[in-house]
């Protein structure tokens, strides 16, 4: 979807490679501004001097409430909680973020919420669901640590 030549407006992924200068301004204010991105999915924190990685993923969740009406033909149940895959499973013809959207605007029954649960990883892989990527820690670090 980016047409920009020189950044990208719609990221999924950020990675920021921690120092003693920017540690405190990209756990804090970075991270908070870069959530309210509807389109990032996924915040790593870099660590420099050891392997460490954490990871930020968006986990969204969608509430459904009880005896709210539907809209016409969809077979959502009334009273149900869950992500997107789940929703999909209840409601044909309802599939991904903007599907639930469009839907969730129409009923008026959804509320929407996104998790962002800290993974700290220091060895192994780590997985990037955006890029359907794992990555292994020894690929990150090599020939730095």
């Amino acid at each position: 979807d980016d047409r920009e030549t020189y950044w990208c407006t719609r990221p999924c992924l950020i990675v920021e490679v921690l120092s003693p200068a920017t540690e405190r301004i990209d756990r804090g204010e970075k991270r908070l501004a870069y959530q309210t991105l509807d389109s990032l999915r996924e915040y790593l924190l870099v660590a420099q001097d050891r392997p460490r990685v954490e990871v930020y993923p968006s986990h969204v969740n969608i509430s459904f409430f009880e005896g709210v009406p539907r809209a016409p033909g969809q077979g959502a149940e009334a009273s149900h909680s869950g992500n997107y895959g789940e929703l999909s499973q209840h409601s044909p013809g309802v599939r991904g973020a903007a599907a639930v959207a469009k839907y969730s605007r129409a009923t008026g029954i959804y509320r929407r919420a996104r998790d962002w649960r800290r993974e700290i990883h220091g060895e192994g892989s780590v997985h990037l669901d955006c890029l359907d990527l794992d990555l292994p820690l020894a690929e990150i670090y090599a020939g730095v640590v």
